[in-house]
Order: structure tokens, then C-alpha cells, then sequence
């Protein structure tokens, strides 16, 4: 009952965002963005808009995950990224983003209070599409294809973490 629910929910809100839309709608250009996108982390982007084509930005973020028994893991995040837009229809283009995370992991133990800090940088590739409902508003969905470990975790390939996200232009 509640799988059969939660798609009717999602067919109704991705049609309305849908409806929003209107014909004319593209990719800004030379314009300034803020943003809020979650996935594995929860967080703010700032963007510029050099083309219709080409944005730069980064992400500022934190997640936190706190198990009734074990450590609290928290991890802060710094993630500048390059996203190129292809050529599609005027409200929908396919992307690739290309973005370097410098993440701090802060690991506490309940049981003695202790804190210990590492770093975590990870060059993540992903792809997706963005969806402008006019000029100044992109809503975006990305998968991760491969999450390349710079610090002392591992590479993962394949349909990694996904994101979501909202941008505003002006």
C-alpha cells in the first residue's frame, strides 16, 4: 500500500514541476546562483553560470550519522565542481558533473569521548540531467558513476549516490 502511494506522489509532483515549465525556459548565462542539494550530504551551492553550457560552483555541506550504539560519524564538506550542460530539448538538458570533495570525517566515541578527525578528498563523476522550469530556476537529479578515493578509502565504480538539488539564479 504505501509503494503504490508514494509513486502516485511522485507522478503528481513531477508533474506538476512539469507544468510549470514553459517552452521558452533555458540554461542561464552569465548569471549568479544559489542552491540547496542533498544526497550524500545535505548542503548549499554557490554557482556562476559562465555559458548556458558550462557552470562552476561549489558545494558547502554537512551529514551526520549517529547510531543508537557506536560512533557518531559527522563529515563537513567542501566540493568545488564543473557541470556541463549538453545540447536537448529548451527546459530539459543532460549533465555531467566533474567535483573535487575536500571533506573533514569527525568520528566521536560515546563511550570516552573521544574525537578523532581525518581527512577525505574524492574526485566524483556523475551524470544526470536538469530540468529549468524558466530562465532562473534549474531543478537537477545526478547519479555518481565513479567516486575516485584520494585520501585512504577505496574507488567505487557503478550507480553510486545519487543528488538532488535546486538552483536560483538572479
Amino acid at each position: 500500500m504505501k509503494v503504490t502511494q508514494l509513486l502516485r506522489t511522485t507522478a503528481v509532483a513531477a508533474a506538476a514541476i512539469f507544468a510549470l515549465g514553459t517552452a521558452e525556459a533555458q540554461s542561464p548565462s552569465e548569471q549568479l546562483g544559489l542552491g540547496v542539494t542533498t544526497g550524500s550530504t545535505f548542503g548549499g551551492t554557490v554557482s556562476y553560470a559562465i555559458t548556458p553550457a558550462i557552470h562552476v560552483g561549489t558545494l558547502f555541506g554537512f551529514s551526520s550519522f549517529s547510531p543508537k550504539v557506536g560512533n557518531t560519524v559527522s563529515t563537513y564538506s567542501f566540493a568545488p565542481y564543473g557541470r556541463f550542460l549538453f545540447a536537448g530539448s529548451p527546459v530539459l538538458k543532460p549533465i555531467i558533473q566533474a567535483q573535487f570533495d575536500l571533506a573533514s570525517v569527525e568520528t566521536i566515541n560515546p563511550a570516552t569521548f573521544q574525537t578523532e578527525t581525518k581527512a577525505q578528498n574524492t574526485l566524483i563523476i556523475s551524470g544526470g540531467g536538469e530540468y529549468f522550469v524558466n530562465r532562473n530556476l534549474g531543478i537537477y537529479a545526478m547519479i555518481s558513476v565513479i567516486e575516485l578515493g584520494l585520501s585512504d578509502q577505496g574507488t567505487a565504480f557503478g550507480i553510486l549516490t545519487p543528488q538532488i538539488g535546486v538552483e536560483w539564479f538572479f
